[in-house]
């Protein structure tokens, strides 16, 4: 599903650099979780850094998974390994035209994610902790973290 998004993205990119009327800028705006480090210790920091940007599970909320593939011409390496036969083997074609040259990039930054006790409940995710109407945890230091 998400390769045929991408898809989409390098045709729409395409089509509307060869269509507009005038000159335009094209960018692309994923969405994926900032996870907050558990404390502030450089190790804690590095993790949370490296959890931000690595695919952890076959969820495809990951700015690795969207931002490898159209900014880099390739799936995260690890896309490989966590899905085995169920990953897609595009072509060169597919990644050349799903990789168009962009203008700049954003990101939807909606939610973080924090250090996960296993099987427990992120830290950030306590009870009475504000959330979004789709449960996602309200964190203001999302927008420090993300940056």
């Amino acid at each position: 599903m998400s390769h045929n998004i991408m898809l989409s993205h390098g045709r729409a990119v395409k089509y509307i650099r060869e269509h507009a009327k005038q000159k335009c800028k094209v960018s692309f705006v994923p969405i994926a979780p900032v996870h907050i480090p558990e404390n502030d210790s450089k190790e804690a920091i590095e993790q949370a850094k490296k959890d931000s940007f690595t695919l952890k599970h076959k969820g495809f909320f990951s700015i690795a998974w969207w931002c490898d593939t159209v900014l880099l011409g390739k799936y995260p390496e690890e896309a490989y390994e966590l899905l085995g036969d169920d990953m897609i083997h595009p072509s060169k074609e597919d990644m050349e035209l799903i990789s168009q040259p962009l203008d700049f990039i954003t990101c939807n930054i909606y939610y973080s994610e924090s250090f996960r006790i296993p099987n427990q409940y992120s830290s950030n995710a306590f009870q009475g902790v504000s959330r979004n109407s789709l449960g996602w945890v309200v964190d203001e230091t999302v927008m420090y973290w993300s940056a």
